[in-house]
């Protein structure tokens, strides 16, 4: 059987959501601060050069701009992921959720049924001899 790492959680509520709150926020700083990590590595150790002395080469710069394109996909993905297992969803904060939405679509909708169903037992059906 699998089981969470939330499962512990039943014992101690109140340090389960302390813990949470504390990875809440620095899930995102680690994020941040691991944004510059490739530009760190690059030049303390001296693959790229800045500024008048030692020019660098094109091919040396695309390829630090591509390897620092992966490394922003890796780490977003890495950061979606841990805020999903942390129970952390994004939505958009000027609209409601699709739940709301389909929820009130779907009470309309039920609604109109039952106004049909009533308009239906208030007036007889047409005779034969009326129908067109």
């Amino acid at each position: 059987m699998k089981r969470s790492w939330r499962a512990s959680s039943d014992l101690y509520p109140e340090v389960m959501d302390s813990l949470l709150r504390l990875l809440r926020i620095l899930v995102p700083l680690a994020a941040l601060a691991l944004v510059g990590l490739p530009a760190l590595v690059v030049f303390r150790a001296g693959w790229l050069a800045l500024g008048q002395g030692e020019a660098s080469s094109m091919e040396r710069w695309v390829l630090f701009a591509v390897v620092n394109l992966a490394w922003m996909l890796v780490l977003g993905v890495l950061a979606i992921w841990c805020n999903d297992r942390l129970g952390v969803h994004w939505r958009a904060w000027d609209r409601a959720p699709r739940r709301e939405e389909r929820r009130r679509r779907r009470l309309a909708a039920g609604l109109r049924l039952l106004e049909g169903q009533e308009a239906a037992r208030r007036e007889p059906p047409p005779s034969a001899k009326e129908r067109p």
